[in-house]
């Protein structure tokens, strides 16, 4: 109810606006009638003051058109919390329920008729399976060549770093070299590097191993030679410690092992001596020359005359003495076999009973005898016959096998020492 009276207000401020704009037009008829009346030289105070009743009007106008728009807009407002209230209310009094919705699938199948119009890549015959394998066969090739150039090009300028970081360096090669020698070596070195980096950008293979094995020919010797410097003296000090251990233990077997013959002994001191004299001369001739020549012998040289010597010694010092020869049968053995035999002969008149008796006694004992007697005796004659062949096989064995090495071991000690 409230809300529909509020209109009212608004239509008693739009009466108010009309009755005064009713009015203006009779001021200003008055003020026209008082105009004609007053003099001329009053014209312009009349046209101010007519001025001035315009400006109200339109003020006025303006008021009124704001107090309508206001009205209109407290109207609406008033309006709607009305329906606001409604609304609310009905909310309080019934609440509504959401519809579920279920998702529903649903399939449609459609006949597609398909017809095969040509192949957009034709089938390969043979004839082309065959061309196009050894296309590619070629490109295989060709990309393995090219790795393999490239591994040979590197190879060689790792070399030519790593050697010109060693010849400058390296302490044991330069003690085998000298300075003429480490710059002529330097040179080929620089011109490889030139060309790796200029002409044989785009070499084979084959260009850049030959380059490398001819630089590794100097640069490997010389490695070689310096790591001889130290592995020779000590190859001969270890020859000459067995020189002098091969003099005392020969001599030594006349007391540890006399049965080693002499002509064994003569035999290994001849050939110990030889390899002295073989040793003095190399040293002798290593002595005289220079560290920054090529080597008379080498330490894998001693050595592999040493090894045969050093088996012979062993060989003599593992020689077992003879075995000693079996010992004859003695004569108490053949007294107690002919008493044995004797004692069954005696007494043939005895009671047949008691002979009967005896006999079976007599015979359960000789039994019991033979067959203890057979029982130790089996296994006596089988270890025999076990040892025997046994040891026979394992010396012969042994003797063929020394014999063998010992002729194996001669031919490399002679044809090394030649």
């Amino acid at each position: 109810e409230g809300a529909e009276g509020d209109p009212e207000p608004a239509a008693d401020a739009s009466a108010d606006a009309d009755a005064e704009t009713a009015e203006k037009p009779a001021a200003r008829r008055l003020l026209q009638e008082d105009e004609e009346a007053v003099p001329a030289e009053g014209e312009a105070a009349a046209a101010d003051a007519d001025a001035d009743i315009t400006a109200d009007a339109d003020a006025t106008t303006d008021a009124a058109a704001d107090a309508d728009a206001s009205a209109a807009a407290d109207a609406a407002a008033a309006a709607a919390a009305t329906e606001g209230a409604d609304v609310n209310g009905t909310d309080a009094n019934v609440t509504k329920k959401e519809p579920v919705f279920k998702q529903r699938r649903r399939t449609f199948r459609l006949a597609l008729t398909v017809a095969e119009t040509g192949r957009a890549v034709a089938p390969m015959t043979s004839t082309d399976i065959s061309t196009s394998v050894g296309v590619l066969k070629a490109l295989n090739k060709k990309d393995d060549d090219k790795r393999a150039q490239e591994a040979a090009k590197s190879n060689l300028e790792a070399y030519i770093y790593e050697i010109r970081d060693k010849i400058s360096e390296d302490e044991g090669l330069k003690e085998v070299t000298d300075e003429e020698q480490r710059e002529k070596f330097g040179a080929q070195l620089t011109e490889a590097e030139d060309w790796l980096y200029d002409a044989g950008e785009e070499a084979k293979k084959s260009d850049f191993d030959e380059r490398k094995s001819a630089l590794q020919v100097v640069g490997d010797e010389w490695i070689a030679r310096a790591k001889e410097m130290e592995r020779r003296p000590e190859a001969v000090a270890k020859a000459r410690d067995f020189i002098e251990l091969a003099a005392k233990t020969v001599a030594a077997f006349t007391e540890t092992k006399p049965w080693i013959t002499e002509e064994e002994k003569e035999k290994l001191t001849a050939e110990v001596a030889g390899f002295t004299a073989w040793l003095d001369e190399k040293v002798a001739a290593q002595d005289a020359k220079k560290p920054t020549e090529i080597p008379v012998f080498a330490a894998a040289e001693v050595i592999a005359e040493l090894r045969p010597l050093e088996a012979k010694l062993a060989k003599l010092k593992k020689k077992a003495p003879p075995k000693a020869p079996a010992p004859p049968p003695s004569a108490d053995d053949n007294s107690t076999d002919a008493n044995g035999t004797a004692s069954d002969a005696e007494d043939p008149a005895a009671d047949p009973a008691d002979g009967a008796a005896s006999d079976e006694a007599g015979d359960a004992s000789a039994e019991g005898a033979d067959a203890a007697a057979d029982g130790d005796a089996a296994p006596a004659a089988a270890a025999d016959a076990d040892e025997t062949p046994a040891a026979d096989e394992t010396s012969a064995a042994g003797e063929e096998a020394a014999a063998d090495a010992e002729a194996g071991e001669e031919k490399v000690h002679t044809e090394l020492r030649h």
